[in-house]
């Protein structure tokens, strides 16, 4: 309908002259939309062709016989095709997912430490000149002090339990809240402080941390714990490792003059 003005002409109504507005906004989200959808489809394509390249290249040693293939997880895949349904796409994917599931995270550990090890100059130096049980004390200290999530991944309980004297009733939602623990004066005195030597007398791993009969002993909790710990700690632990390492081996790191580091 049109509405009449008081000069006698007719005007459209007020919705029509804004309608135009939404319609911008809805253009706009569209074509956000089929970014992120060509953004996805091409990542898709990289993944497949990829991991598919490498899951055809252990087919082909495998009917070949030419060599021994170790046991992994494209030979399982490769093995258990026609029992599981799986295809060509299925099987890329699936090995895509253990490679770049943790990526992000192993990332971001390296951002910290590119922060935190200019602030302290004098501990770069020390996994240089004395051993590897120094480089692995200060990939600890990195994992424990600047760690991913505030807490692990959230449990939810499936039967009534009462852990120390607690009583946790059944679909009641756990957190472990692993930034307060990292931060616990009761485990290390001043935890803000960036001091490797207080893992200096642990040998263990990060792996073999998570096994120990305490769970206070740990070196940290950036993994999780108990059946939600991270499956993909291991390769993790080793990637962090190799990259810091290298980064020790081929670099001097400092903070830029009258430009401090915010480590908040």
């Amino acid at each position: 309908m049109t509405q009449t003005a008081h000069n006698g002409q007719e005007r459209l109504p007020p919705t029509l002259l804004t309608s135009r507005e939404p319609d911008r906004v809805l253009l706009a989200h569209c074509r956000s939309v089929a970014h992120d959808y060509r953004r996805g489809k091409k990542l898709h394509e990289d993944l497949v062709e990829t991991y598919g390249g490498i899951i055809k290249d252990t087919e082909r040693e495998m009917k070949e016989g030419k060599k021994v293939v170790l046991d992994c997880l494209a030979k399982t895949m490769v093995e258990m095709r026609d029992k599981e349904d799986l295809d060509d796409p299925d099987m890329a994917i699936l090995a895509s997912t253990f490679m770049i599931g943790g990526a992000e995270t192993t990332a971001a550990i390296m951002q910290w430490f590119s922060a935190l090890i200019p602030v302290y100059p004098e501990i770069q130096n020390q996994p240089r000149k004395n051993s590897i049980l120094l480089l692995d004390v200060t990939i600890s200290l990195v994992s424990k002090m600047n760690k991913i999530c505030l807490t692990a991944m959230l449990s939810l309980k499936s039967e009534d339990c009462v852990y120390r004297e607690k009583y946790i009733p059944k679909e009641t939602v756990v957190v472990l809240n692993t930034w307060t623990m990292h931060y616990d004066p009761t485990r290390h005195s001043n935890p803000e402080t960036f001091d490797p030597d207080r893992y200096i007398n642990d040998p263990l791993t990060s792996a073999e941390s998570a096994n120990v009969a305490n769970p206070m002993e740990r070196d940290h909790w950036m993994f999780g714990a108990g059946r939600r710990i991270c499956p993909g700690m291991l390769v993790a632990g080793r990637e962090i490792w190799l990259s810091i390492s290298r980064m020790l081996w081929a670099f001097d790191m400092y903070e830029i003059p009258d430009e401090p580091i915010d480590l908040k």
